[in-house]
């Protein structure tokens, strides 16, 4: 009896196709893209230094928002498409910078704490130097 249920139930699997979810047929908001060391935000691909971590910080109904994080969460740069980028006030170095590119603005804001202000000095104008249109 019990080999005859697994047989039917074997048989039966086949018939159903496998098909994908319909709710990962489209998932909302814009793509996070990763690629050679840079994630791709709308029109620019923002490099990414060795060791840090990525964050999208924006939900589906928001303009992309990703922040790179240092290892010690010491600096922050945050890459949006939307002027509205969130303050860390436990950050108080800030660096700003706006760009334009096809069409698109890209808000660019480095944060840092005291100690690791000269840290972001030293990267801010390589990661500006480096922003590419992908």
């Amino acid at each position: 009896m019990k080999w005859l249920l697994l047989a039917l139930l074997l048989a039966g699997c086949s018939l159903v196709p496998a098909r994908v979810p319909p709710q990962l047929e489209h998932t909302p908001g814009p793509a996070v893209r990763f690629s050679e060391g840079r994630v791709l935000v709308g029109a620019f691909a923002v490099p990414i230094p060795p060791a840090w971590r990525v964050v999208k910080s924006s939900t589906a109904q928001e303009p992309l928002r990703v922040v790179l994080a240092a290892p010690d969460d010491a600096v922050l740069i945050t890459a949006a498409l939307s002027e509205r980028i969130l303050d860390n006030p436990a950050l108080p170095v800030r660096h700003e910078q706006t760009l334009q590119r096809d069409g698109q603005t890209l808000y660019l804001i480095g944060q840092a704490t005291d100690e690791a202000a000269p840290l972001l000095a030293a990267l801010w104008p390589r990661l500006i130097d480096d922003l590419e249109t992908p």
